[in-house]
C-alpha cells in the first residue's frame, strides 16, 4: 500500500473549513425543535471534530518556511475576522434587539472564524504552489 501523506493545505485547510461549517450547523440546527437535525448536525461536529484531531497525528508534508508564515497570515486574518465579528454581533444585538443565546453566539463566531482562517490559508498558498 501506498504511504498516504497529507499535504499542508489538506492539514490545515481544508480541515478548518470542515470543522468550522460542522460549527456553525451544530449553532443553527443545535436547539431546533427536530429532533433529527439535532442529532444529525451534533454528530457532524463530533465526525468533524475527530477528523479534525486525526489531522495532526497522521503523516503530513513538512512544515518550512514558507508554509510557516502562511499559517501566520491566514491567523492574523482569521483574527481580524473574529473581532470584526464580534464587533458586528454586539452592534447587532445592542442596535435591533434582536435575543441571540451567548452559547449560540459563540458558536457561530467560531466556525466562521475556523472556515475564515482555512479559507485564507488556501486563498494564500495557491500561488505559492503554482510557481
Amino acid at each position: 500500500m501506498k504511504n498516504f501523506r497529507l499535504t499542508l493545505n489538506q492539514k490545515y485547510g481544508y480541515a478548518s473549513i470542515f470543522y468550522g461549517v460542522s460549527i456553525i450547523l451544530l449553532a443553527i440546527f443545535g436547539k431546533s425543535s427536530n429532533t433529527l437535525l439535532s442529532i444529525s448536525s451534533s454528530l457532524l461536529s463530533l465526525i468533524a471534530a475527530v477528523g479534525f484531531l486525526l489531522t495532526f497525528f497522521l503523516k503530513s508534508d513538512i512544515d518550512d518556511e514558507r508554509a510557516l508564515d502562511n499559517l501566520h497570515r491566514a491567523g492574523f486574518r482569521a483574527l481580524f475576522t473574529i473581532i470584526l465579528l464580534t464587533s458586528i454581533l454586539q452592534c447587532i444585538l445592542l442596535f435591533c434587539r434582536i435575543p441571540l443565546e451567548a452559547d449560540n453566539m459563540l458558536k457561530l463566531i467560531l466556525g466562521i472564524s475556523f472556515s475564515s482562517f482555512g479559507l485564507s490559508l488556501i486563498h494564500i498558498s495557491e500561488p505559492t504552489r503554482r510557481s
